[in-house]
């Protein structure tokens, strides 16, 4: 077993049992990922798999927190641009969240007035 590069990974390992240590070799093929492959998949398989792990264009995946901490140790500036970026597209997000929210309102609003006007019951 290669050894975990970090200590965020280091920490989990001693707090992980034998039986979960695929959850452990994850966390070093997210290392190795940000280490030797600068973060650019080998692979369409590879790619698919650290898509799912760690989405760093959506925030999202099954090990985000993981990848967080881990970036955060192996390449601080890097982590603190992804940080910005997260910050920004959440309030981006949030944005375009709420003008579909008005925009649903408002054709809500406009069917229940033609429905209204058809005859129909309110």
């Amino acid at each position: 077993m290669i050894r975990p590069k970090t200590e965020y990974v280091k920490k989990k390992l001693k707090q992980t049992k034998w039986k979960n240590r695929d959850y452990i070799e994850d966390l070093m093929k997210i290392e190795k990922f940000i280490l030797e492959y600068n973060e650019r998949p080998q692979g369409m398989a590879h790619a698919m798999m650290m898509h799912n792990w760690c989405d760093t264009e959506h925030f999202y995946g099954e090990y985000i927190r993981e990848y967080e901490q881990i970036l955060k140790e192996l390449k601080p500036k890097k982590y603190n641009k992804y940080v910005i970026e997260k910050k920004n597209y959440t309030v981006e997000s949030k944005k375009a969240q709420e003008k579909w929210e008005n925009e649903e309102k408002t054709r809500t609003k406009k069917e229940k007035t033609a429905w209204k006007k058809a005859g129909g019951k309110s």
